[in-house]
């Protein structure tokens, strides 16, 4: 299936390196980090932000062991289509 991020949720709302926790899909449905890298990882789904344009939304795989795997958007020219742009929840 196809879902489009609206909102994310991250640990520290107000700090600078923020990190995002859940990510909220248009459908309602709350999802955690783990289970959105799981998903797109097995590819079964994928995932994409901004409903016109819909930038798509890769998995960053981990490079070390204190490191996670983690969801951006693919990169281009608008800084809007960011994950870390997305409504907060």
């Amino acid at each position: 299936m196809r879902f489009q991020i609206i909102a994310i949720r991250t640990k520290h709302p107000h700090n600078t390196y923020e990190s995002i926790t859940h990510y909220k899909l248009s459908g309602g449905t709350v999802i955690n980090k783990e289970k959105a890298v799981r998903w797109i990882n097995n590819n079964r789904d994928t995932m994409f932000v901004n409903e016109t344009k819909e930038t798509e939304v890769v998995v960053i795989s981990s490079k070390g062991f204190l490191t996670e795997s983690y969801l951006r958007t693919q990169p281009d020219c608008l800084v809007k289509n960011n994950l870390l742009n997305l409504p907060r929840f």
